[in-house]
C-alpha cells in the first residue's frame, strides 16, 4: 500500500476514486487507501478522547470528585437496598450518561434488584464529574427519602 505524507495527498487520491475505475486493477489499492484513511481518522479521534483533547470539554470529561465518590460509598448500602434501578435509569435527566449496553447490563433479567443497583453504583463513578449531580437530581425526584441519606453522607 502506498502511504502519503499529508492529508492533502490523501484527499487528492481519494477524490480520484470513481465508479468508472472500480474495475481497474488498482481499485483494491484505492479501497485499501479509503480503509486506511478511515482507520487513521478513527484512531486520531479516539486518541483525542482518551487524552482529553476534545474541542468542547463537558463535566463528564473530568473524573468524579473524591467527595462525591465518598458520598456514594457511604450511602451505598441504603441505595442498594431501597433504590428502584429501572426508575432511576428511566428518570436520569441526561440520556448520554448511561449507554444502552450499560443499561442492558444493569437491568439484566438474571439479577436481583439489589444486584442491579450494585451495578448501577459501580458504573456511576466512572461517568465523570457531572454524573453525581445528575444522579442526585434523579434520586430527588424518584426516591426523596434516599436524597436525605446522600445529603447526610455529604456532611
Amino acid at each position: 500500500m502506498h502511504f502519503f505524507s499529508d492529508n492533502a495527498s490523501i484527499v487528492r487520491e481519494i477524490s480520484r476514486i470513481t465508479l468508472d475505475n472500480i474495475t481497474e486493477p488498482n481499485f483494491s489499492n484505492h479501497l485499501s487507501l479509503v480503509v486506511y484513511v478511515l482507520t487513521i481518522g478513527a484512531s486520531k479521534t479516539a486518541d483525542k478522547m482518551a487524552t482529553g483533547l476534545q474541542s468542547a470539554a463537558t463535566p463528564y470529561d473530568k473524573p468524579m470528585e473524591d467527595e462525591h465518590r465518598k458520598i456514594l460509598r457511604e450511602s451505598r448500602q441504603a441505595l442498594v437496598e431501597d433504590m428502584e434501578p429501572q426508575m432511576v435509569l428511566r428518570q436520569m435527566i441526561d440520556p448520554h450518561l448511561f449507554t444502552e449496553d450499560e443499561k442492558d447490563r444493569i437491568m439484566a433479567n438474571n439479577l436481583t434488584r439489589q444486584q442491579q443497583n450494585e451495578r448501577l453504583l459501580d458504573i456511576l463513578p466512572r461517568k465523570g464529574a457531572g454524573a453525581y449531580e445528575v444522579f442526585k437530581e434523579t434520586i430527588k425526584k424518584a426516591h426523596p427519602p434516599l436524597l436525605t441519606i446522600l445529603v447526610e453522607a455529604g456532611k
